[in-house]
């Protein structure tokens, strides 16, 4: 399997015996209008659930991106998003709804289009809206599910489940038999994987095998509920829907061991490269590494002792995929030193 503006998963056929290629693709949308939190109902007799959706209902106005090509780690942003109504309204903005219409977590709902009743005559005989609302006429809310949006509930139960995958993930990756621990027995841990501590293996080789299976069991379930496609000419395939998207993307990074960092520069995850020197695998593009350059050139000269081993431990933490301030916090200096220090073990190796 191999990453780029899509993904091409290579397989033998059984029956023809001979290399075939199935390229995936994703294409999702985003409302140039944004998103916004409204508290409605999915159907009449049902109590009113916090729903989001477009600001400007039933507007064909959409910006497409390619998540694959333009995101490479828009899984570890998901999982980072704050499942806050503000974290995931931010994240819809910039991204989109999990899946669009047709889509496992997409709803019909009802969008209040509010009307004053018939205009009653005011004092001088004359019609208005305005004497309408003055008497005390209350606004009609239409019965019409023409609307569509996607429940807070369903955003934080995916957000918090791709969050427990990374951790997992990460655990086997760095071999850190504690942290797939305390995640396995976390009590926010998705029920459906939930492991008491009590029943926890106490084998690392076991531990791991536990997280291996639950991982699976994660992503096909995820895909088998949300996977959305559509085929074209060539065995393209092409998904529609942001969460699929999500999962066969942390699909495809933990089947290739791929590391996760954030940039110093602007914070962004990206895929850091086996390859190459290490200054280039603390900064997301050129550009960052051109800026933090800049920054270092117009910062006023400051004395900083920093020693080796200080710069070994902040480049390891930062190497797990810890950021700033978790690693200022666990090795007790300002974020500014954790910083240099990790620029200078990059510098040096190059």
């Amino acid at each position: 399997i191999d990453t780029a503006d899509s993904i091409v998963i290579k397989h033998k056929s059984d029956m023809q015996l001979r290399d075939t290629e199935l390229t995936v693709e994703a294409l999702c949308e985003v409302a140039v209008s944004g998103y916004h939190w409204l508290r409605t109902k999915e159907f009449p007799n049902e109590r009113d659930d916090l729903f989001l959706t477009p600001e400007q209902p039933g507007s064909q106005e959409a910006r497409s991106y390619r998540p694959l090509e333009a995101e490479p780690a828009l899984f570890r942003i998901f999982a980072d998003t704050e499942p806050t109504r503000d974290g995931i309204q931010e994240f819809a903005n910039e991204y989109g709804p999990l899946s669009r219409m047709g889509g496992a977590t997409a709803r019909m709902i009802y969008v209040p289009h509010y009307k004053v009743r018939p205009e009653i005559p005011d004092a001088g005989g004359e019609t208005a809206p305005k004497s309408a609302l003055r008497f005390g006429w209350l606004k009609e809310r239409t019965e019409i599910p023409d609307g569509v949006g996607e429940t807070f509930s369903d955003w934080a139960s995916a957000i918090r489940t791709m969050k427990d995958a990374v951790s997992l993930s990460e655990g086997l990756r760095l071999r850190d038999m504690e942290r797939i621990a305390n995640t396995l027995e976390a009590k926010d841990f998705s029920p459906q994987f939930w492991v008491p501590k009590k029943e926890l293996p106490e084998n690392p080789i076991e531990i791991a095998s536990r997280a291996q299976s639950c991982l699976q069991h994660m992503i096909s379930s995820a895909l088998r509920r949300q996977l959305s496609i559509e085929l074209t000419e060539g065995l393209h395939v092409t998904l529609s829907d942001l969460l699929p998207t999500l999962w066969v993307q942390f699909a495809v990074a933990l089947d290739n061991s791929t590391a996760f960092r954030r940039c110093i520069q602007c914070a962004k995850w990206f895929a850091a490269s086996n390859s190459g020197n290490q200054i280039e695998r603390i900064y997301c593009s050129s550009g960052c590494r051109t800026r933090a350059y800049r920054v270092r050139k117009t910062e006023q000269a400051t004395d900083i002792a920093i020693g080796t081993e200080l710069t070994a431990q902040a480049w390891n933490l930062y190497s797990e995929g810890l950021w700033l301030d978790e690693i200022a916090e666990r090795l007790g200096v300002d974020p500014v030193v954790a910083r240099k220090a990790i620029e200078r073990e990059a510098q040096e190796e190059h």
